[in-house]
């Protein structure tokens, strides 16, 4: 039987068992009622040891996600039924105001311009970026392959400039996703309700009238989407912080071409996605250029097109190719 008060674990008892690092970091204590009727102190344990070798992109080099210039939306689907129910959601970028319309046609590429004809009837849009199921090579995802290569042509000609970029290095629909995820959130386990409109409508309403992390919590999306300085002066602090990370990672920016690195290469969708779990740079390859902030290389060990790598999968290992010590070319079948 445990006594009243709190015993700790020894450190002798936990580097027995080889837990010496948890010993060193964690404090175990075990407590149990007292029949004084005294508060049982609940057990502290550290939720999982640390791994200095997973290491994630630093924030001080991460680039803020905003638009240099206003009237920059972003636009994405949200699927409530599967293939019967959908709703179109468009959200500024600098303002985090959000406009969201249903939509449940089959033609649903034609229905989407039907709404932004619309969107853009009642809010002013320079510029509309999207992913990869906008683009010409996905339409036909979207119902219609007759209107599929006429969509990017019908949105240039009304002024838009539109970018739907397909490639997953693209730092692309970050705003839109995470308010899609919010109001998701928001709705909890109730998948009626989120089906209705109405009910969807007040949760925007509610969204746009909610003071935003991005302000610091100060002003809400519907107050900046109102008042133009605000946003001015919220470009202009990105702007800044932006030139301070570009000074960063032009110190990063070493790889000369015909460098050979050593990358890791991504096998979270493939067969393989559970034999490694940390990052592990197993690959050569060739350094090509430098391609939207990532790294543009050509695998030594496979025969076939350039790849795109972040930065950050990357490490330099030899100045050329005729710097390779022969017993690394044989690990690597390299000839």
């Amino acid at each position: 039987m445990i006594p009243w008060k709190t015993k700790k674990i020894s450190t002798n008892v936990l580097e027995s068992i080889g837990l010496t690092n948890l010993a060193t970091s964690t404090s175990l204590s075990l407590t149990d009622h007292s029949p004084l009727g005294e508060t049982a102190q609940p057990l502290h344990v550290k939720p999982q040891l640390p791994d200095w070798k997973l290491k994630t992109l630093e924030k001080k080099y991460s680039r803020p996600y905003f638009s240099q210039t206003p009237h920059a939306w972003e636009m994405d689907l949200m699927e409530v039924v599967r293939d019967k129910q959908w709703y179109l959601f468009i959200i500024n970028i600098n303002t985090r105001y959000l406009v969201v319309y249903p939509t449940n046609t089959r033609r649903l590429l034609p229905n989407i311009f039907q709404l932004l004809q619309r969107f853009f009837g009642e809010f002013k849009c320079d510029s509309l970026r999207g992913d990869g199921e906008f683009n010409k090579k996905h339409h036909s995802s979207l119902g219609d392959e007759e209107f599929s290569g006429k969509f990017n042509d019908r949105l240039k000609s009304l002024g838009i400039k539109t970018y739907f970029p397909d490639s997953k290095f693209i730092n692309k629909n970050r705003i839109v996703d995470r308010v899609m995820r919010t109001i998701r959130d928001g709705f909890g386990l109730n998948t009626e309700q989120i089906r209705d409109n109405s009910a969807m409508q007040r949760m925007v309403k509610i969204y746009n009238h909610t003071p935003h992390s991005a302000y610091n919590n100060l002003f809400s999306p519907i107050e900046v989407q109102n008042d133009f300085v605000l946003e001015a002066m919220y470009i202009r602090s990105k702007i800044a912080q932006l030139h301070k990370i570009k000074l960063l990672h032009s110190e990063s920016y070493q790889y000369v071409r015909g460098n050979i690195l050593f990358v890791h290469i991504d096998k979270s969708k493939t067969q393989d996605k559970f034999t490694k779990a940390r990052r592990v740079f197993d690959t050569l390859a060739i350094f090509h250029k430098y391609f939207h902030g990532n790294v543009m290389v050509r695998l030594m060990n496979s025969i076939g097109n350039y790849i795109v790598v972040p930065i950050h999968h990357t490490q330099f290992a030899y100045k050329s190719f005729d710097d390779i010590p022969p017993d690394v070319k044989y690990y690597f079948r390299i000839s």
